[in-house]
Parts: structure tokens; C-alpha cells; sequence
């Protein structure tokens, strides 16, 4: 994520291209925090639920109970990392969100600045030049 880092507050970095590429680039990666989270969960559900099946088999064959509780266990903890991989994925929905939200009130504050200073020959003031010290 080292793309939507910026040293500074001046120059064309922090103009409303950039800044609509950043979040544009922040909203790709919610989205991939989403998908991602969102396989560990399934993968997780999977594991949890083929460890409660080997679990029953092992106590239908009569294995040692140590052996069959210690696979109860392993399924109780997929079943914990698929509940938080499905939190992460919630977390990520709604940074998309927020992050789609902020993106077009960007636009709608600043789009028409923009378009209007891209068809002026008067040129506008760079990001920071009427910043009082």
C-alpha cells in the first residue's frame, strides 16, 4: 500500500486526478481484502466441518478419546478463524463502501473545479499556495 503514500501537501500529487487514483487504488484493495477474507472463511468452514467428520469417525472406530477431543479442539478453532475471516470480510465491504462514498463526493465537490480549470487558459493556483503560515 505503499502507492497511496505522499511526502508533502503540495504539488500535482494532491490534485483531483491523484487523489481520484488513490482512492481508486484504495477501493481495489478493499475489494481484494473482501475476496480474500472471504476464501479463508469458506477454506476454514470446509476444514471445521471435515474435522467434526473425522472427529465422529474416529469415536466410531473407538480411537482414544485424547486423540478425538484434540480434533474437537482443531475444529472449534477453524470454526474461530472462519468467524474472524468472515469479520475481515465485513471490514472490508465496508471500506469499499466508504471508500466508493468518498470517492464520488470528491467528484461532486471538486469535479466541476477541475473540469472547469482544464478548459480555462488562466491557470489555477497549486494545492497549498493560499495556505496561510
Amino acid at each position: 500500500m505503499s502507492e497511496l503514500a505522499r511526502g508533502g501537501s503540495d504539488g500535482a500529487g494532491n490534485g483531483f486526478k491523484a487523489k481520484q487514483a488513490k482512492l481508486a487504488l484504495l477501493q481495489k484493495a478493499a475489494a481484494a481484502l473482501k475476496e480474500e477474507a472471504e476464501q479463508i472463511k469458506t477454506r476454514m468452514r470446509s476444514n471445521a466441518k471435515m474435522s467434526a467428520i473425522l472427529a465422529a469417525m474416529c469415536r466410531q472406530a473407538e480411537v482414544h478419546a485424547t486423540h478425538t477431543s484434540r480434533i474437537d479442539e482443531i475444529a472449534a478453532q477453524f470454526g474461530k478463524v472462519a468467524g474472524g475471516g468472515l469479520r475481515i470480510a465485513a471490514i472490508g465491504d465496508r471500506l469499499y463502501q466508504a471508500t466508493s462514498n468518498w470517492k464520488s463526493t470528491h467528484a461532486t465537490q471538486y469535479g466541476g473545479i477541475y473540469n472547469k480549470n482544464a478548459v480555462s487558459k488562466v491557470p489555477m493556483a497549486k494545492p497549498g499556495f493560499y495556505r496561510q503560515r
